[in-house]
């Protein structure tokens, strides 16, 4: 099986996007919209710690959990 890792700030970027766009459909998640627009909007100052997680290899599945946590960490 071929797992698609992100390999660069804009893949990592990408991966939150889809995150982003994936909490839109359950209603129960929609506060955090604001919050995760806020981020990607950020991109500029934001782009070196992109570029340190896809640095780390990780998968797409592995880098959208971190992303996860980071988020919600951040959310409480």
């Amino acid at each position: 099986m071929k797992y698609f890792r992100t390999g660069t700030a804009a893949d990592v970027l990408n991966t939150l996007k889809a995150y982003r766009d994936d909490l839109r459909e359950p209603p129960l998640r929609q506060l955090h919209w604001p919050l995760l627009d806020r981020l990607i909007s950020r991109e500029t100052e934001m782009t070196s710690v992109w570029e340190n997680i896809a640095r780390q290899g990780l998968t797409w599945q592995q880098c959208h959990t971190l992303l996860e946590q980071i988020f919600f960490a951040g959310a409480s």
